[in-house]
Order: C-alpha cells, then sequence, then structure tokens
C-alpha cells in the first residue's frame, strides 16, 4: 500500500472502469487504503510522464501522527471527495 503525491503530470481516476476524474500537481491518491487497511477504492492511471512522491503505509501513518497540519488536510480532502460522490449519487 502506498501514498502518491503528484508533483508533475496527470493521473486519470477511475472506479469500477468509469472515470472519477483527474488529478494534476498537489494531488493525492492511496490515503483511504492506507487509512483503513483494506483495498484501494479507485485506479489511478498516469496520463504520460508523471513525476510523484511515494509513501508507504508505516511513514505515511507516522507523517499523519507527527504532523497534525497534514493530517487535516488529509481529511478535509477527503470529506471533499465524500461529499462530491454524495452529490454525485443524488443527481
Amino acid at each position: 500500500m502506498t501514498f502518491f503525491m503528484l508533483l508533475e503530470g496527470r493521473v486519470e481516476v477511475t472506479r469500477g472502469g468509469a472515470p472519477v476524474g483527474p488529478l494534476g500537481p498537489g494531488d493525492f491518491s492511496g490515503e483511504i487504503s492506507l487509512i483503513d487497511g483494506r483495498p484501494r477504492t479507485a485506479t489511478a492511471t498516469a496520463v504520460g510522464h508523471v513525476r510523484a512522491l511515494e509513501v508507504g503505509r508505516t511513514q505515511f501513518l507516522e507523517l499523519m501522527e507527527r504532523h497534525p497540519a497534514v493530517r487535516h488536510g488529509i481529511l478535509v480532502a477527503l470529506t471533499d471527495r465524500i461529499r462530491s460522490d454524495e452529490g454525485s449519487d443524488l443527481a
């Protein structure tokens, strides 16, 4: 399990084969499975050249524990994704 922070390039995210949306520099993926230890909820595929920071689960959890601002940023992004998913279910 790995967390990825996109530094350059673009990644397309799909869930069950359906497009979810693109990720660009500053976006991240993999956090959900690192938090709960379960399989990934989506697939991220690079579109062209991509440069990303890769962080394993142990380091990710340590980062979240030691840096409240990082933890808060990830939690805000997760709630945004949940609200976005709920909105698409209601449409």
